[in-house]
């Protein structure tokens, strides 16, 4: 008979921020325009990603925290990582990726974007041309997280693609 029972589960908080927003600042010198926009998150937690063994054994999938295991008498003292065991058992390792030693907060800030400008209005005939000529980056990375293990909440230790682009806006 299983006696688990709520008593036996920690609340961290929730696992959305319930806390977030974003702040746009924009720098003009004569036709030449800098933004950026910085966004923040606080308020939540996360579950870090860590080893499965099941995975690393049926799939070659890999974990940085391998190199964390319990190895030897003692080890336990310094790590959550448990043991490698062949073959692997999968409640084992469900029981350790969804433990709290694999709880982090989510709080970040973020530098989202960066666009810079450049305007040019040269006249065709007796008519003014508005020209503009742009470079963006977005995702450009984090500015900080408040999580140990100096992951990225929202891609769970993945890196985000960055996104260049490259324009002209002509209107007259």
């Amino acid at each position: 008979m299983n006696r688990d029972s709520l008593h036996n589960v920690t609340y961290y908080g929730t696992g959305l921020p319930p806390y977030h927003g974003s702040f746009r600042q924009a720098l003009s010198w004569n036709r030449l325009e800098l933004s950026f926009l910085i966004s923040f998150k606080f308020g939540h937690y996360f579950q870090k990603p860590t080893i499965l063994y099941g995975d690393l054994f049926n799939a070659w999938g890999g974990h940085k925290d391998f190199e964390k295991r319990w190895q030897n008498p003692g080890d336990e003292l310094h790590t959550t990582v448990p043991s490698l065991i062949y073959p692997a058992n999968s409640a084992r390792d469900s029981f350790y990726a969804y433990s709290e030693a694999n709880i982090e907060k989510g709080d970040l800030i973020r530098l989202q974007d960066i666009n810079i400008t450049y305007r040019l209005e040269p006249k065709v005939g007796s008519k003014n041309i508005n020209l503009s000529i742009y470079a963006a980056v977005n995702n450009v990375g984090l500015l900080w997280t408040a999580n140990k293990a100096g992951i990225d909440p929202d891609y769970n230790n993945m890196s985000p693609s960055r996104r260049f682009s490259l324009g002209v806006n002509c209107s007259f």
